[in-house]
């Protein structure tokens, strides 16, 4: 009878791990639709500067993410520990991220330019290469199949940039300098997703969203009015404005396809799945993101075909994902059966009989070794 009660609870456990996967395959495919969606939806914004796009992109963020942020944080308010929010630390974390990812946003469109769609996402989404490797120098668990999985995918991204086949529209051929650029936002994106995974541990998912991109917002801001050289800024003008997207010309645009594709959904692209995945994951999902956003990037006549050599790279990048995500699975395990093997029978129950102190929704199971980033 025990025996069948031990088996019952261990089948209800694995569906239950099964239906988490399943949502978070689910989560994860809408994001990387919807940050593949950035670029090219963001360069529609034709004579527009790339800090001045970015502003637009995270004003319609706050605008959309506002009203949801106030409601996840009435649902939540039970579970929420303010004890842990109003801290320095807290605030710090919010601050870090903020500035990670307003810096690489900023690159990341630049960068977009000068090189291919496909290349400005492969190159910007190496965070989770940063993440695995920053883990080995911390002397932190990591699996072999992780690390042949990162050499893959830095091998097929050198395959990629040197595309010399491709091209943009706009006559510019695969420059050196936009690679580059990318190349520069892989950290900060990667440790603006390890400070998320980390802050969602005592916030829900928009709260974080939208505090971060309004601090960014007034990082940014102020940059853009003292140094940008143009007057004018605080306008409804299409091309200067502080709120251009507002303009009569691209209003429509802007509270459709920007807000809803590239704002909450593309931006949150980066947080949400971290309710499934560890970090390094979530990060290396959207290495996934040069094939859907040079098909788009085509399809809007910003980009010509790439060529074999991006094909190819992209197929690596693949397949080096997989063994990435087929490691941290195994550690998972590992790491599973040694905390099982070294607690007692009365902790285990203990364990069991005491409810959690933190809400379902705010915490994820992870490895240690990923929480402590």
């Amino acid at each position: 009878m025990e025996s069948f009660e031990v088996e019952s609870e261990e089948t209800t456990e694995k569906k239950e791990e099964d239906k988490n996967m399943a949502v978070g395959i689910l989560v994860a495919i809408i994001a990387l639709l919807c940050t593949s969606s950035v670029v090219p939806l963001v360069d529609r914004y034709e004579g527009v500067p790339s800090i001045l796009r970015i502003i637009w992109r995270f004003e319609l963020t706050v605008l959309y993410g506002f009203p949801l942020s106030v409601y996840y944080w009435h649902k939540n308010r039970k579970n929420l520990d303010h004890a842990k929010i109003w801290t320095l630390r807290t605030a710090t974390e919010l601050f870090v991220s903020s500035l990670c990812f307003v810096v690489a946003d900023v690159f990341f469109i630049w960068s977009s330019d000068y090189t291919l769609v496909s290349h400005s996402y492969l190159l910007a989404n190496l965070g989770g290469v940063f993440i695995v490797l920053m883990n080995l120098i911390r002397f932190l668990p990591v699996h072999y199949l992780e690390i042949f999985g990162t050499i893959i995918v830095v091998f097929a991204g050198v395959l990629c940039v040197n595309d010399n086949s491709s091209t943009k529209t706009n006559n510019q051929t695969n420059i050196f300098w936009g690679d580059m650029v990318a190349v520069a936002c892989s950290p900060l994106y990667g440790l603006y997703v390890v400070y998320s995974d980390n802050l969602l541990t005592k916030l829900p998912a928009m709260v974080i969203i939208v505090a971060s991109f309004s601090i960014q917002l007034m990082l940014v801001i102020p940059v853009y009015v003292c140094f940008s050289g143009y007057e004018n800024t605080v306008s409804f003008d299409p091309h200067y404005g502080l709120l251009g997207w507002a303009s009569e010309e691209y209003l429509i645009y802007s509270l459709t396809f920007v807000a809803l594709l590239a704002g909450v959904p593309g931006i949150g692209g980066y947080v949400f799945p971290l309710s499934y995945f560890p970090p390094h994951i979530v990060a290396s999902i959207f290495l996934l993101d040069p094939i859907v956003g040079e098909v788009i990037g085509v399809f809007l006549g910003q980009d010509n075909m790439p060529g074999i050599l991006t094909y190819i790279g992209t197929l690596g990048v693949l397949v080096g994902l997989g063994l990435t995500m087929r490691g941290n699975l195994l550690i998972k395990k590992q790491q599973s059966q040694k905390k099982a093997q070294s607690l007692p029978v009365e902790s285990l129950l203990e364990e069991f009989d005491t409810p959690s102190s933190k809400s379902p929704k705010l915490s994820r199971s992870m490895p240690e070794s990923l929480r402590n980033i």
